[in-house]
């Protein structure tokens, strides 16, 4: 952790000893052995203080599953992909997917076109559209 220095503005490392039953409070203890009572706006996490064999996880959990690509413009959802080896079944030539009776996760979902990282569904402009 870190403290921010109320008279001089700057950051310096500290260690949160309790915390305080002020709201919002944490007793903290100085490398220099000085005891005291600082609001949470007060610390921040220290890059040190996070362990190395547990880096810091992007905010997004579904980030490998964007439907969009860093630039901000759509692509198809990339799960029904037509010659995957992932997805085709141990045992069966390249250029089948799986056994004709058995469904494919593509073959039960609905194609609805493109959609944004966000979810939602890319419509063409009805101006665009021949009706």
């Amino acid at each position: 952790m870190t403290v921010r220095d109320t008279d001089t503005g700057l950051w310096s490392p500290a260690t949160i000893v309790e915390h305080s039953g002020e709201p919002r409070s944490y007793i903290i203890e100085t490398p220099e052995g000085t005891t005291l009572r600082r609001n949470r706006l007060h610390l921040k996490d220290s890059t040190r203080a996070r362990p190395a064999d547990h880096p810091p996880q992007p905010d997004d959990d579904d980030a490998g599953d964007n439907a969009a690509t860093e630039g901000g413009s759509v692509r198809q959802h990339p799960s029904c992909a037509p010659d995957d080896p992932a997805t085709r079944s141990p045992g069966l030539p390249p250029g089948s997917s799986n056994p004709p009776g058995k469904m494919t996760d593509c073959a039960s979902k609905p194609t609805t076109g493109l959609h944004t990282r966000s979810g939602r569904t890319v419509k063409p402009p009805r101006r665009f559209t021949n009706e």
